[in-house]
């Protein structure tokens, strides 16, 4: 049985692959960093009290200012401050900015424009009069209703109230106003943003009530151009820290302890939104690792199957082999015995013949166990002369003639006279390799004849290819059997041994001589119909001898 195992090298190489491939995002992840310290950012505001709003003087102000202003000092971010009159879409779109400071997190903008992990829970609410009939944001069917401007709030409500009419109020103040005074039904807030304005005394003396929208709700982030991914990650990645540290309570606190108790929520659904995402990819890693178990177990299972097969099979070719030794020693030891014990000159040469004949045969056996341990080893070596494959028929035919007729067989060369020729290979493996097919026909061929035939198959200047097929009128073969009869120790079925005898090497000997040759071994069989081994061998053509057809018989011709 043939075994293969795999070097050191191939080893280092893939581990070495691995490597590389599990460094390469530390790599990537390391040089954008450092490219991110390099560059100032672009970030932008808008008109949005109390989270960021131009002050006094026109610069940018406002918790979620403070808060980024802080978180990119601490990762020595540099920043630019914008003020854009577009909504914070339109603005990264156009590349007016690289970085906005806080967006809706929205599965329509996925591709468009990059929004980190939520630091913020987006809370949506309508200011309405208290004396209003409206408690629901379905009820505001055909009503007014005064929003920022940004045109993502149009995408939130018009599937929900899609005959409003939309009036864009960018003020807050201006919005609770508008509700007072009833230019509108209903004024479109964030919770946080209506809680500060009413607190703030925009009122204006009307009883107001505050009407949640849990369905407009969402989560915010830090909002960025593709480009600039990894400044708005670290930007948040920050801001977790100043919430464990409580830098985020300290600024929070000079603004709305509402801000920071809404911040810590969402911190807190980051963090579980980023252990589920660990948690996926674990399971997927134990996923992966029981399939590459069960593959490995699939592997072994395999090779204890294929390692039981060859350890009946050696025990059956172990049992084979001793009784084909037992059977010429034995006639050795007692046809010596019998020769020792008669003075009868004829008698004792008939002896001798047998003990003869079972030497050759013993031998013969020996052979096949020494050319099986050589081509195991590698160590079978190849000839390169001159010779006609044609003379190479006729010796085998000259050779077992008198076997085939002791069984009452005929053994006929059925090559053309035309392939006599000179080419270059090792005549004596091909004898070899016929010589066993010839035999296993004679020795499974109860009557009839056996055809062995050589014949020009394809040829050029340099190469001829030869057919050598071997034709029996025996047993036969199934095609199950076909699968495994070319495996070492092997015969077709138990009975063959039994009634037959042989090692089973014999034939793959011949598979491994006419592989080492260039060629392939088939067989073509049915049970009862006889049996066709053929191969095609190449040959290297002798370029000094002409091209004939048919070799000079009669060289006084």
């Amino acid at each position: 049985m043939k075994s293969a195992r795999l070097t050191g090298k191939p080893k280092w190489v893939l581990a070495l692959s691995c490597g590389l491939v599990l460094a390469s995002p530390l790599v990537w992840w390391e040089l954008r960093q450092r490219n991110s310290d390099e560059r100032t950012y672009r970030i932008g505001f808008g008109n949005q009290p109390p989270q960021h709003f131009p002050g006094k003087d026109g610069k940018p102000t406002g918790l979620v200012v403070e808060l980024i202003n802080e978180a990119a000092r601490r990762r020595r971010i540099r920043l630019q401050w914008s003020m854009e009159p577009e909504s914070s879409e339109a603005a990264l779109k156009m590349n007016k900015v690289d970085l906005w400071p806080i967006m809706t997190i929205r599965p329509e903008r996925k591709g468009v424009v990059y929004i980190t992990d939520p630091y913020r829970e987006d809370t949506i609410c309508l200011l309405v009069r208290s004396t209003s009939v409206f408690t629901h944001l379905q009820d505001l069917g055909d009503a007014r209703i005064a929003f920022d401007g940004e045109p993502l709030n149009v995408r939130l409500l018009h599937p929900h109230v899609p005959n409003a009419k939309l009036l864009v109020i960018e003020s807050p103040k201006e919005r609770v106003q508008a509700v007072c005074q009833q230019r509108v039904e209903a004024a479109y807030f964030d919770e946080y943003t209506a809680i500060t304005t009413l607190l703030s005394g925009a009122s204006c003396g009307q009883a107001l009530r505050i009407m949640e929208a849990p369905e407009l709700s969402g989560l915010l982030g830090v909002g960025a151009t593709l480009e600039a991914r990894p400044a708005a990650d670290a930007l948040r990645a920050e801001i977790g820290s100043m919430a464990e540290d409580g830098t985020l309570d300290r600024i929070a606190s000079s603004w709305s302890s509402l801000f920071s108790r809404n911040l810590a929520i969402a911190t807190q659904l980051a963090r579980a939104q980023t252990r589920e995402r660990w948690l996926i990819v674990g399971i997927s890693c134990v996923g992966l690792l029981l399939l590459y178990t069960l593959w490995q177990a699939g592997r072994i299972r395999r090779a204890l199957t294929s390692a039981r097969e060859a350890t009946v099979l050696k025990n059956q070719f172990l049992a084979n082999m001793s009784h084909e030794i037992r059977t010429p020693m034995n006639a050795i030891l007692g046809m010596t015995a019998l020769a020792t014990d008669t003075s009868d000159r004829e008698e004792q040469a008939e002896y001798l013949n047998d003990v003869m004949r079972a030497g050759e045969s013993l031998l013969a056996l020996l052979n096949d166990i020494l050319d099986f341990s050589k081509i195991e080893a590698g160590q079978l070596r190849f000839d390169h002369v001159k010779f006609d494959p044609g003379d190479v028929i006729r010796e085998v035919c000259s050779l077992l003639t008198e076997g085939a007729r002791t069984k009452g067989l005929t053994l006929t060369d059925q090559t053309p006279t035309p392939l006599s020729c000179k080419v270059w290979g090792d005549p004596a493996r091909l004898r070899q390799a016929v010589v066993n097919l010839v035999g296993n026909a004679i020795k499974f061929t109860e009557m009839g004849r056996i055809d062995l035939e050589a014949a020009i198959d394809s040829e050029s200047d340099h190469i001829i290819r030869v057919r050598f097929a071997v034709k029996d009128t025996g047993i036969g073969i199934s095609k199950e059997a076909q699968q495994r009869i070319f495996e070492s120790f092997v015969q077709a079925d138990g009975s063959v041994t039994r009634k037959y005898g042989g090692t089973g090497l014999g034939l793959s000997i011949s598979t491994e001589l006419i592989s080492r040759m260039g060629g392939e071994l088939r067989v073509d069989s049915a049970p009862g119909r006889g049996s066709t081994f053929w191969f095609l061998l190449p040959f290297e053509r002798v370029q000094e001898e002409r091209r004939v057809n048919v070799c000079p018989q009669d060289i006084s011709s």
